[in-house]
């Protein structure tokens, strides 16, 4: 990957990412600096930056360990431990924070190369598979939204008895 490559990728923001990629070649590390973004917005920073198969494998790592909580509360005869929830969630946004920079470059370099496996991609071909999404995130926003809502009415038009 080229840095012009990355720039038409990235867009706007490229210099931001390029001098925290170039310290892949400097040193072998997957910390690249924090990403304030990824840490604060996770999955929705994944949807941003067009990461799509990144945000399907984080959707379900974070449902399975829903999964395996809820299975180990109720064996454990516990209904709910809000400090394990806090705990988890910041754990997650820890991960995106540290790690989010090496995952988009590595994004950026597989479709890259995807596209530069016969000839040399032309930089708006790259820029065409790199760049950005507002409306991905609003609609998972969206979606998230209407279903806590949905979630509020259904609890209020039928109570679960005690």
């Amino acid at each position: 990957m080229t840095s012009e490559q990355a720039r038409a990728f990235v867009g706007p923001r490229a210099d931001y990412y390029l001098t925290r990629w170039d310290r892949l070649t400097e040193r072998s590390s997957r910390t690249l600096g924090f990403n304030f973004p990824a840490f604060f917005l996770s999955v929705f920073w994944l949807l941003y930056r067009r990461m799509y198969l990144w945000f399907w494998v984080a959707v379900a790592i974070l449902v399975a360990s829903l999964v395996i909580e809820d299975l180990a509360l109720g064996a454990a005869g516990v209904q709910e431990l809000p400090l394990l929830d806090r705990l988890i969630g910041i754990g997650v946004s820890a991960v995106f924070g540290t790690f989010g920079t090496y995952w988009y470059y590595l994004h950026a370099q597989r479709k890259i190369q995807r596209l530069s496996q016969d000839t040399v991609p032309e930089l708006a071909a790259v820029a065409r598979a790199g760049g950005t999404s507002w409306l991905t995130p609003v609609i998972a926003l969206t979606v998230i939204v209407a279903l806590m809502v949905l979630g509020w009415w259904a609890d209020t038009q039928f109570p679960s008895r005690p």
